[in-house]
């Protein structure tokens, strides 16, 4: 069943943008207590923080700020999987190209390059989380590893990297360029979910040009009509023997 946006509860929640041209993170609130977000279809995206850090000197250096990325609503298209698998793209402000990137000519050890995007999901109406996928297209890579992770924090909006109920996706330990890369996970049914989103790069000691560019990242999640809790069946039942008792009754008078 595919969802459509009479399910959504818009209220003061901006759609997502749809165009690498679009509103960026900033204009959602502040990036570190944003309470707000943007929504699509049945699900809101908000308590963006945007954060990352690098010690790699040299051309085209870009870790993206709060205003230099854009989220793009991927609704139920883009080679999305499952029943609706409503998402988002995390790209750049501009044309969508090179949103992360690095180069450097050095032969210093220890160079690192750190990028981190963490947002909320929760879904509306009847609707369950259980799954997730990782997405980017496309990684160049050039004499070093990365890696690009996401974590998915459980039944809550408050990420941690120490939560108890975590899932990760990962691509592992990426040596050369990639193309079109996708990793999913199956989880029980949340309503509410907190994702981190990490760009990692070890540029070693080789003493040559190395370097790196990353297009896009996409958060895809699938869904199920939410099964209700055991004391909802319970409710339920209490009802409907209360109105069969109290038809009884007035049959009898």
């Amino acid at each position: 069943m595919v969802l459509t946006c009479g399910n959504v509860a818009w209220a003061s929640i901006s759609a997502c943008s749809t165009s690498g041209n679009g509103t960026t993170i900033n204009s959602f609130g502040t990036p570190t207590s944003d309470t707000n977000g943007c929504s699509q279809v049945d699900k809101t995206f908000a308590n963006w923080v945007v954060g990352g850090s690098t010690t790699v000197s040299g051309a085209g250096n870009s870790v993206p700020g709060d205003t230099g990325l854009s989220i793009l609503g991927l609704g139920t298209t883009a080679g999305a999987t499952g029943a609706s698998a409503i998402g988002i793209q995390i790209t750049s402000t501009g044309a969508g190209n090179n949103d992360w990137s690095a180069t450097t000519n050095s032969n210093t050890g220890g160079l690192a390059y750190t990028s981190t995007v963490t947002f909320s999901v929760t879904t509306s109406g009847p609707w369950a989380i259980d799954g997730a996928t990782l997405h980017f297209n496309t990684l160049t890579i050039d004499k070093i590893t990365g890696t690009i992770m996401e974590e998915i924090c459980l039944g809550t909006s408050v990420f941690s990297s120490g939560c108890a109920n975590k899932i990760t996706l990962t691509s592992g330990g990426l040596t050369t360029s990639t193309t079109n890369f996708s990793t999913s996970a199956s989880f029980g049914q949340f309503t509410t979910i907190a994702v981190r989103d990490t760009v990692f790069l070890d540029f070693g000691t080789i003493n040559s040009t190395r370097g790196f560019t990353l297009d896009f990242l996409d958060n895809r999640f699938d869904q199920v009509q939410a099964v209700p809790e055991p004391t909802t069946f319970v409710l339920f039942g209490t009802a409907l023997c209360a109105l069969g008792l109290l038809s009884r009754r007035r049959r009898k008078q």
